[in-house]
């Protein structure tokens, strides 16, 4: 898509350019060729404009936030969302610090409160309940040059989430048994205020089926999940499909679990060999661990189950599958851990502006109590996993600028 002016006739863009150029320069330049070409982009996706890449779903205000090591992030705000366009660097105009802000220059529409992007994705509300909302994972190769800038190097990927999410799941820990040099080399690419969510072991809930598991909980603790100190979040176990509910092996496996991070200590102590001189035996504090469980069978709707997993704390799983695994909306912790799959397609599909608004005000009320049968408050945790096509990162900045918006 070009639009080219006529050199006798100028156009109120090439207007806008001279008017601002003289205040900031390119920085602001683009956002405000942005801003005027918008209602010509509504609805379009991935159009290529001076070297900046828009995803635009139909939205008007535009704004600058923040530097990371001599970078500008520059953000498209797209209705009440936040989406990432392209990282730019900055070249003086005296922007060297976090909460450079332009949404008050002329744009098409100018609502909107502008929060910065991560400060909109870790929410309190008024209630007391904490929302943090974060994507599944960041390795993707098909995110690079879309969400994560054009030469990004691989290794400062997790820096990147972090200067915009206070919570990522991490997903290798399901797979395989990590080593604590990468859980401390992963805290320390993040915030002090970050929180992993981390995923239980498959050899626990796959190959084991919850039973007789003291020994591969001991070598799951003990592998560096408590490297991550206080930046360790709520330990999802994800069950098979064809897991179905059993009462006495759930309530044997949630009795195993460990309750705090002493607990959990002196549990991974009892590591086997496979652990010998890789084990991570240390915490610096004793703190309450929690935990969450996604079954995929409707089986464990039994009234039976709820109680069980209300007991001990252990929240069920708010799931969005696209219809392929039953949904459960039944509050059974203070914490309401959140996995949005996909809609329309598993892995897939993006969410619509319709359907984060839906989200949206689920998490509200969940949080401020509003939203639960007793009326209190929760911690909501929610993870988009629609990484596919790259939506995953985009949906949450739009979600987490609908929550933040809401009214208390």
């Amino acid at each position: 898509m070009h639009h080219d002016a006529s050199p006798q006739s100028p156009t109120p863009l090439r207007r806008a350019h001279r008017r601002r150029r003289s205040v900031v320069g390119g920085l602001v330049e683009a956002v405000l060729v942005q801003g005027h070409l918008d209602p010509l982009l509504r609805g379009i996706r991935g159009i290529r404009l001076d070297g900046v890449r828009l995803r635009c779903r139909g939205g008007r205000r535009f704004r600058v936030l923040g530097s990371l090591r001599g970078e500008a992030l520059l953000l498209l705000q797209v209705g009440f969302g936040l989406h990432i366009v392209d990282r730019m660097v900055i070249q003086g105009h005296g922007f060297s610090s976090f909460g450079v802000d332009v949404s008050s220059l002329p744009t098409p529409d100018d609502s909107g409160k502008g929060l910065d992007p991560r400060e909109a994705a870790m929410t309190r509300t008024g209630g007391g309940g904490r929302v943090r909302i974060g994507v599944s994972g960041w390795r993707y190769a098909r995110w690079r040059g879309d969400f994560y800038p054009r030469g990004l190097p691989q290794r400062r990927e997790l820096e990147h989430i972090g200067s915009l999410f206070p919570t990522v799941e991490l997903n290798g820990s399901f797979y395989s048994l990590q080593r604590p040099d990468s859980y401390r080399r992963w805290a320390a690419s993040v915030p002090e205020d970050f929180v992993f969510a981390v995923k239980g072991s498959r050899y626990v809930s796959h190959m084991l089926r919850l039973r007789n598991v003291e020994q591969a909980l001991a070598n799951f603790f003990a592998s560096g999940v408590l490297a991550l100190g206080p930046r360790l979040g709520p330990i999802l176990w994800q069950l098979p499909e064809r897991q179905r509910f059993d009462a006495e092996l759930l309530e044997s496996f949630l009795d195993t679990l460990p309750r705090t991070t002493a607990e959990a200590l002196a549990l991974a102590r009892r590591h086997d060999e496979r652990l010998q001189d890789r084990a991570w035996l240390e915490i610096d504090a004793d703190r309450p661990l929690r935990y969450a469980l996604e079954p995929r069978s409707d089986s464990f709707a039994d009234p039976s189950s709820l109680r069980l997993l209300q007991e001990h704390g252990t929240s069920l799983v708010v799931a969005d599958t696209a219809g392929k695994w039953p949904r459960f909306d039944v509050l059974t912790a203070d914490l309401v851990y959140v996995r949005l799959h996909g809609a329309q397609m598993l892995y897939h599909s993006g969410y619509t502006d319709a359907e984060l608004r839906e989200w949206a005000a689920l998490i509200r009320g969940w949080a401020d109590g509003s939203g639960a049968d007793d009326g209190k408050p929760r911690d909501v945790y929610v993870y988009f996993d629609n990484d596919a096509r790259g939506h995953a990162p985009h949906d949450a900045m739009a979600l987490s600028t609908l929550v933040a918006d809401m009214p208390s």
